[in-house]
């Protein structure tokens, strides 16, 4: 039986040895940057954009590809910018991914400003639970942090594939969640619901072409999308 909610992974001393340091000389840099004002951390987002676009080669092409595919009609320069920032927003989306895990709430909360929760509050008050879809952007790591200062809530969850960084991911989302449940279980989060929580559910995943709905995106006339939200 599929637990309900993702158990909590522990510290482990070979996170110290050798194999890991890499991870951690890459999360001490995260970490450092983080505590940067936001005005100088924006440039550095920018830089790292433009890094991106040399060390994840395979994902910038896939990038200019979607773009290429879903714009058309507008000119070559215009992708062009369009891919350009996208890397600026990809690099920030880096540094947002340290601000959401390791930000203290003070410092989070001088960055939003809440409109509508009253509307989850209605909602949960005639005894139901809310399913709310979350934009799967750049910055959804800080986005969920952001939301869970105010609205805690229940959300799906992918296991990193490097266990040091899969102990880093779970706690730092997990400062804005109430729990995790895994990405494929759906009846926790039905059960989630009937116990009247907030979830979020991201629709624009991928899980094959026998459990997905294919639609219309932008001039795509196919792409795959989940049917739990129809």
């Amino acid at each position: 039986m599929q637990q309900k909610k993702v158990v909590a992974p522990k510290f482990e001393l070979s996170f110290l040895g050798p194999k890991y340091w890499p991870t951690w000389v890459s999360v001490i840099f995260l970490y450092s940057i983080s505590w940067l004002p936001y005005s100088v951390q924006s440039p550095i987002g920018k830089l790292i954009g433009r890094i991106l676009k040399v060390v994840a080669k395979k994902r910038y092409l896939v990038a200019k590809r979607n773009i290429d595919l879903c714009f058309p009609h507008i000119s070559l320069e215009q992708r062009a910018q369009m891919l350009k920032e996208n890397l600026d927003n990809a690099g920030m989306a880096l540094l947002e991914t340290g601000m959401g895990w390791w930000w203290p709430d003070w410092r989070v909360k001088n960055m939003v400003e809440y409109e509508g929760l009253e509307l989850i509050d209605d909602i949960q008050a005639q005894g139901k639970g809310v399913l709310g879809y979350a934009i799967h952007n750049m910055n959804i790591e800080f986005g969920c942090r952001l939301l869970g200062i105010k609205k805690p809530s229940v959300v799906f969850y992918r296991k990193h594939n490097n266990p040091l960084m899969e102990y880093m991911q779970y706690h730092g989302r997990n400062r804005a969640n109430k729990y995790m449940i895994h990405k494929r279980n759906v009846k926790g989060l039905i059960q989630a619901l009937d116990e009247k929580e907030l979830c979020l559910y991201l629709p624009d995943q991928d899980y094959g072409r026998k459990k997905c709905e294919f639609t219309p995106f932008f001039a795509v006339p196919e792409t795959a999308t989940t049917t739990g939200s129809l």
